[in-house]
């Protein structure tokens, strides 16, 4: 064996011991000097990784709400364009419906217009034959039924139909001429019949038409009023050539109510009133037809 092998090397002279000392503890403050840089740059790696983290948060946090609110936004823009739009429809549409009501309105008075024009032709027919009638004392249902089949539903004519007497429609009424004429012979019988005592016989009727024909001559005679049944008689003819016949009518009903005379007076006085009646009926329904008329113009 070689005896360098066996032997350890020799110590380093003192001088040289010192120096790697030094170097000892300076290799082993490198190194804990060392592993504090790698630990404070682990550090920063991991501060620098969780800044850029809660950046990358934020900003998508920030993108998040940047874009609903740009969704809130394009919808609150929808939301109003489609407001602007139902406006828009809606003016039309009451520009629309405005126009149909004035189509309506105008179609509904020239419906008014022709349904009255109508009305007046009518009533003008009823009125030729209803005053054919009064004139000739005929019957005035024909009249009444024009008139009432060509404006049903006008009141007024309605009402005027409604007040004719039954008579009248089927009988007719008597003409102006014919009650002044007939009164020469309603006068004659209730003076007669007020001459008349209430359970007088023939005799007592012969005896009254005798005084009557006295009174009358005796009238006639004098010149003057005469009072009681006979004054009563003389204003009634007094009114009836005045044309007067209501009054007249007025007059017998007055005073002969409930007597001989009166019943001797009724027949005529009813057919007064019936004449007068249709009269006011047809002088209603023709200023009824007048004023529609006049409406048309």
């Amino acid at each position: 064996m070689c005896p360098d092998s066996q032997s350890p090397p020799p110590p380093p002279p003192p001088p040289l011991q010192g120096e790697l000392g030094k170097v000892e503890a300076e290799a082993e403050a490198f190194e804990a000097m060392s592993q504090a840089l790698e630990e404070k740059l682990e550090e920063v790696v991991r501060e620098c990784r969780e800044a850029m983290s809660r950046t990358d948060d934020r900003a998508r946090r920030e993108l998040a709400e940047g874009l609903e609110r740009q969704k809130k936004d394009l919808a609150l823009a929808a939301t109003l364009a489609l407001i602007e739009e139902r406006k828009g429809r809606i003016k039309q549409l009451d520009l629309l419906r405005e126009q149909v009501n004035a189509l309506h309105l105008a179609f509904q008075q020239r419906s008014e217009e022709r349904k009255d024009s109508h009305s007046v032709h009518k009533i003008a027919l009823g009125m030729l034959t209803l005053g054919d009638a009064l004139r000739r004392g005929d019957p005035v249902a024909e009249a009444a039924g024009l008139l009432h089949v060509g404006v049903s539903g006008d009141p007024l004519v309605e009402m005027a139909l409604e007040s004719l007497p039954g008579r009248a429609l089927e009988e007719g009424v008597a003409t102006r001429e014919e009650l002044q004429q007939w009164f020469a012979r309603v006068r004659s019988e209730v003076s007669k019949a007020s001459l008349v005592p209430e359970a007088g016989g023939p005799v007592a009727h012969a005896l009254s038409t005798l005084a009557s024909a006295l009174r009358l001559e005796e009238r006639g005679a004098a010149g003057v009023e005469v009072a009681g049944v006979e004054g009563a008689l003389a204003r009634a003819e007094t009114l009836v050539h005045a044309g007067r016949l209501v009054e007249a009518a007025d007059v017998l009903e007055g005073h002969f109510a409930g007597s001989e005379g009166g019943r001797a007076a009724a027949l005529w006085v009813q057919s007064v009133r019936d004449r007068v009646v249709v009269e006011q009926a047809a002088a209603m329904v023709s200023a009824h037809a007048t004023a529609l008329n006049a409406g048309l113009a």
